[in-house]
């Protein structure tokens, strides 16, 4: 059985939570359509959700 996680409980970590579940290969389609449905509920979403896929882009690319 998969594991679940809650993630339409609203808060700041929301777009990192998505990110981290969304890369998880446990995630299938379900997650996906609860994800779509978690950007259309706010416009913010999209915004904070794009800033954390640029921020973890970013990250991935760093030269240490």
């Amino acid at each position: 059985m998969r594991r679940r996680v809650l993630l339409n409980q609203g808060g700041q970590d929301e777009p990192a939570i998505w990110l981290a579940h969304l890369l998880s290969p446990e995630c299938g389609s379900e997650e996906h359509v609860a994800f779509e449905s978690w950007l259309a509920k706010d416009p913010r979403n999209v915004i904070e959700y794009a800033e954390v896929e640029r921020l973890h882009y970013l990250a991935g690319n760093v030269v240490v």
